[in-house]
């Protein structure tokens, strides 16, 4: 028989991937395990030889960087009046959406899963209440943020020609007072499940507690639900549609569980900290020389000296000499080593890899990350897509109606204009042959235009800089030019010679 927490085959499939792409993102003692010992290697060598490994923490801060790219410039948000206070404080526990999305982005990055469930609290006849009075009773709608760890199953159904989630199941962790010490907290395990009941959205919560045999007295932890059936209502109507998001790569359907897409990277890291650890333990061993005699004389007492100054004394058959691994020994493992990070830089890790501008020109660049652009761009698509739905759901429970739009940045390589590609679009204008409008769109994707501005609030700037500008006196910075001296006298004198 299942359990409450039962988990999707898929997320079974996968969780050991999602753990070592964990493990391999925070680096330090997390990947150490996975450094593969030599043969013969007891405990303590074993350890030691783990301790020496050195990771390289490219996952991190190719996912930071990835981030960063999607994020910056900030997602532009348009909402309708009345949502803009749920952009501060989506969450309704001080999380800005725009933070709650940068999250969504790098858990998408990252795992290639995770989840958003808008919520509203429940309370007699809350429905019915003003949008003034509810918020001064403490109700809102809000956002939760859910890990890929923490979505435990899902099913997606055929609803008309779409398909919509069906069934979600989450896994909640919080901290709470200790019921017996007041100087302490407990760590409180709870199961949500969302799902669409004869048609209707119904919400139950399940509790981890423990279970005494009055018999045997034995406890054994079991799954109870905490409450009834909660049937969320919103405009005095029961939901049609579970209010969440399941958010992929490139996709929101919760059934495509998809490799996380920095787990090449992952795999190449894992053997570059075996090489590391080879490395390390090669230079411990080897890596000083050690000198070798044979046939040595020394009377009692006598040490051995080293230096061009001090003499050793050996038999007829004696010698000395030093041993020290051969350059090509270790060079073998560095070059490996190197030939990794090089792998690693090609599938994302741009961190490590020293690329001036005198070593690859703009359109070669744009070649090489052709690849990775389209991957980011589908999840700045899909994250954005994602986020409409999120605000279209906190906007039915505020009450408010009107165009939800949000876009995230999806052009990644750095472009400047020069003054050529500048005179030649002007003068497409000019000819007819471009519009103003797509030289604006153009300009503003450049970042020469601020990105939340419009194309009339663009042409309504103009206008009132061009009023300005014929405002001013004749020859004042920025005015009409001045007239040339003199030029009026000669005209006044021309009029009156004929």
């Amino acid at each position: 028989m299942s359990s409450v927490d039962a988990k999707h085959k898929a997320y079974l499939a996968t969780q050991q991937a999602w753990k070592k792409v964990r493990d391999f993102v925070a680096g330090g003692d997390a990947v150490r395990n996975y450094v593969q010992t030599l043969p013969g290697h007891d405990a303590d060598t074993a350890t030691a030889f783990r301790n020496r490994a050195y990771y390289l923490p490219a996952i991190a801060r190719t996912i930071d960087a990835f981030t960063g790219l999607i994020m910056n410039p900030e997602p532009v948000v348009e909402t309708p009046a009345g949502l803009e206070e749920y952009l501060d404080d989506v969450s309704y526990d001080g999380e800005p959406a725009s933070r709650m999305m940068g999250r969504t982005v790098r858990e998408t990055i990252e795992l290639g899963r995770c989840a958003v469930v808008v919520d509203y609290p429940q309370a007699p006849g809350a429905d019915q209440l003003s949008i003034a009075e509810a918020e001064a009773q403490g109700l809102r709608a809000y956002a939760r943020f859910y890990a890929a760890e923490d979505v435990l199953d899902w099913r997606m159904t055929t609803k008309g020609a779409m398909r919509v989630l069906s069934f979600l199941k989450l896994r909640e962790n919080y901290d709470a007072p200790s019921p017996t010490d007041e100087w302490a907290v407990t760590e409180v395990k709870q199961i949500r499940v969302l799902d669409l009941h004869e048609g209707f959205y119904r919400q139950r919560v399940y509790r981890l507690g423990d279970l005494v045999d009055e018999r045997t007295r034995k406890v054994t932890s079991t799954w109870e639900q905490i409450g009834g059936d909660i049937f969320p209502m919103a405009s005095g109507a029961k939901l049609t549609e579970i209010p969440a998001v399941v958010f992929g790569p490139d996709t929101l359907d919760a059934s495509q569980v998809d490799v996380p897409p920095v787990m090449e990277m992952v795999q190449i890291a894992d053997a570059h900290l075996q090489n590391s650890a080879l490395m390390e333990w090669t230079l411990l061993w080897v890596g000083n020389p050690t000198p070798v005699f044979r046939g040595i004389r020394l009377a009692e007492g006598e040490t051995i000296k080293l230096g061009s100054s001090q003499g050793i004394a050996v038999d007829a058959e004696g010698g000395a000499e030093m041993l020290f691994l051969p350059a090509d020994g270790v060079g073998a493992i560095a070059t490996q080593m190197d030939r990794k990070e090089k792998h690693l830089a090609a599938v994302g890790a741009r961190l490590l890899q020293d690329e001036t501008s005198s070593q690859i020109a703009r359109d070669t660049a744009i070649i090489q990350r052709a690849g990775e652009h389209s991957v980011l761009a589908n999840i700045a698509t899909t994250v954005a897509a994602g986020w409409k739905r999120i605000l279209g759901y906190l906007a039915m429970w505020a009450r408010v109606e009107g165009d939800i739009g949000v876009t995230l940045n999806t052009d990644f390589i750095p472009q400047g204009i020069t003054a050529g590609e500048l005179t030649e679009r002007i003068a497409a204008v000019q000819a007819g042959t471009l519009s103003s409008r797509d030289l604006f769109a153009w300009l503003q994707k450049r970042g020469e235009i601020r990105p939340d501005k419009t194309y009339d609030e663009h042409l309504d700037e103009v206008d009132e800089d061009g009023q300005r500008v014929l405002e001013l006196p004749p020859g004042a910075p920025g005015g009409p030019p001045a007239e040339e001296a003199g030029a009026d006298d000669e005209d006044e004198a021309a009029a009156e010679a004929a």
